[in-house]
């Protein structure tokens, strides 16, 4: 995915991230530590998303305590992949089975819990299953997509 973005992009203006043991070889920018350090498997890097480290890299680089998520859609659609990237070179068919989100679930709750002096504005689709575990997190907040308009001022 990297020589992909890479292929594809202007370096001079892009910002292209990935593992810090690969990011020598791609001249690209490490993604961010993580905050914690962790006994399970979920805690360790290697077994973090994109979209995790996507938000490490936000709040590398905010310059707001308000952190806007969009996109996160964490669960598939009938049982399929839901992804904006689904069906390109470098990514998941959409005919290929949904991946279990319960990693994702626990790396975005470790990020909440360990950047308290953020806030999480989370929008979701209608019907968008609240994770039982994020129940009760003082600095997320779950907004319908539709009131995105409301919620972000450019």
């Amino acid at each position: 995915m990297v020589r992909e973005a890479l292929q594809n992009s202007n370096t001079e203006q892009s910002c292209i991230y990935t593992r810090q043991n690969w990011n020598e070889e791609f001249k690209v920018f490490p993604v961010p530590d993580l905050p914690y350090v962790g006994e399970l498997r979920q805690d360790d890097p290697w077994h973090w998303g994109t979209g995790q480290f996507a938000i490490l890299v936000a709040l590398q680089t905010a310059t707001t305590d308000l952190i806007h998520l969009i996109g996160f859609d964490l669960f598939g659609v009938e049982g399929y992949v839901n992804n904006v990237y689904k069906d390109t070179k470098s990514y998941d068919p959409s005919s290929k089975s949904q991946v279990d989100p319960s990693y994702w679930i626990y790396q975005n709750q470790k990020i909440f819990e360990n950047f308290p002096k953020y806030q999480f504005n989370y929008y979701v689709e209608e019907n968008f299953p609240i994770p039982e575990s994020w129940q009760g997190i003082p600095n997320l907040k779950i907004i319908p997509l539709t009131d995105l308009e409301k919620n972000i001022i450019i």
